[in-house]
């Protein structure tokens, strides 16, 4: 019987020997809070008279206040000053009081669906964290690689400075006749390898200072490493990118103390 029959004692059970649980439900009925109350006190009254019956104690025969409990499953959350009932009594017999536990029903099984509040919000937490530091370590990881291409790029430069040679690239292309429009072009030149002459095609990425030296062009200086033609570089002078692997370098630093920040904790 609901919380609305307060003469009326709902379940008994014996989770372990010497041991009564009595068990009142409240399935939500009631809305008004202080009615709710009323109802519940009303209900107490009537299990504590019960537990004080022959009836009662001939069947638990010795038993004390400390091994009977009275449990109370709600639908809805009990109110503060329903949750404030620690211990109850009959006002027969305030000497002798058994202490009360509330079962929220609908937040038991959320929290056995999602590991309770607290730790669903836990879980999103570490998932969140998770994901982050594989974001972390991916960034990480390109810029290590950009430091290592920009710092190869560097000393490859450096080489086709000082001993390359120079050629002309001629571009070439559905819109090779409009000359140069874009910053990515196609050119085809002639390099010597290994004593011979070779046609090379190669795709290259202008800055935007060579895009304005060449524009409408339709062929530009290249300047190769002899034995290796496509190791090559566009312009009158080779110029060294230092900017790239420095930034590529302070990106991997930052990214690998920040995630080893995260790790720690």
């Amino acid at each position: 019987m609901p919380l609305e029959n307060p003469n009326v004692v709902d379940m008994i059970a014996t989770p372990s020997p010497g041991q009564v649980r009595l068990v009142i439900k409240d399935n939500g009925n009631i809305s008004n809070p202080v009615e709710r109350l009323n109802l519940l006190e009303q209900k107490l009254e009537t299990y504590m008279n019960h537990i004080h019956s022959s009836e009662f104690m001939s069947e638990h025969e010795g038993i004390q206040a400390e091994d009977i409990t009275i449990a109370i499953v709600t639908s809805e959350p009990p109110t503060p000053k329903m949750k404030a009932i620690k211990t109850f009594s009959a006002s027969s017999n305030p000497e002798f009081s058994v202490a009360v536990e509330f079962d929220d029903a609908v937040g038991s099984a959320r929290n056995r669906q999602f590991g309770g509040a607290e730790n669903a919000e836990s879980v999103e937490v570490n998932l969140s964290q998770r994901t982050l530091r594989v974001i972390l370590f991916l960034l990480t990881a390109g810029a290590v690689l950009s430091a290592l291409a920009g710092g190869k790029n560097i000393a490859n430069a450096k080489q086709v400075r000082d001993s390359g040679k120079k050629t002309t690239a001629i571009l070439f292309g559905d819109k090779a006749s409009e000359g140069i429009t874009r910053k990515k072009i196609q050119v085809s030149y002639s390099a010597v390898v290994d004593g011979r002459s070779k046609v090379l095609k190669k795709k290259f990425a202008l800055s935007s200072t060579q895009l304005e030296s060449y524009k409408g062009k339709r062929s530009l200086p290249i300047h190769y490493l002899e034995g290796k033609p496509n190791i090559s570089y566009v312009g009158e002078e080779v110029e060294i990118d230092y900017l790239s692997p420095i930034l590529g370098l302070a990106l991997a630093t930052a990214g690998g103390f920040i995630l080893f920040k995260m790790l720690k904790k």
